[in-house]
């Protein structure tokens, strides 16, 4: 198994959110201690989310009034993500969102040019399961190529309430 295929295998079965991911970054501090799931924060050199430009496939996705980023809409970004992009300091930024503390650009997978079927199911603690199935036909004949995506994930949370 490549080394690109196992770590999607490893976040794809993993109850795992965006800035869990960016917790072995130098100088990058993931606050999962936050409600239910998604609802971490992302810190850099000591600035919030507000302060960091969030970027998936270099769109920026902060809140237009206020700079933050509402990891719990992105629940499935970690499925479907095929590098993260990283810089710690001063950036420039395409909006109102200041970018003090760095950036964080989120690539997504593209089109596989092989044809492939990826199906997995995962059981961990507090009830939680989750099941993925992802296929793509590679290129075909006429130069297409397509690749569907399904993820589904569900169980009680740690505290109550807080179902996945």
């Amino acid at each position: 198994m490549q080394e690109k295929d196992s770590l999607r295998l490893i976040l794809t079965t993993q109850s795992i959110s965006m800035p869990t991911i960016l917790k072995q970054t130098p100088g990058v501090h993931p606050n999962i201690q936050g409600g239910g799931w998604g609802d971490s924060e992302l810190y850099m050199r000591g600035f919030d989310n507000s302060n960091i430009a969030i970027l998936v496939n270099g769109i920026p996705v902060n809140d237009m009034e206020n700079g933050a980023v509402y990891w719990s809409n992105w629940a499935g970004l970690v499925d479907v993500t095929k590098e993260i992009q990283t810089q710690r300091g001063v950036t420039s930024s395409y909006l109102s969102s200041p970018a003090i503390g760095g950036s964080v650009n989120i690539i997504t997978n593209g089109i596989d040019s092989k044809r492939r079927m990826i199906m997995s199911y995962s059981v961990g603690n507090d009830g939680y399961n989750k099941i993925l199935v992802s296929a793509s036909t590679g290129l075909l004949k006429n130069g297409w190529s397509f690749s569907i995506l399904g993820s589904k994930t569900w169980g009680n949370g740690y505290a109550i309430g807080t179902n996945f």
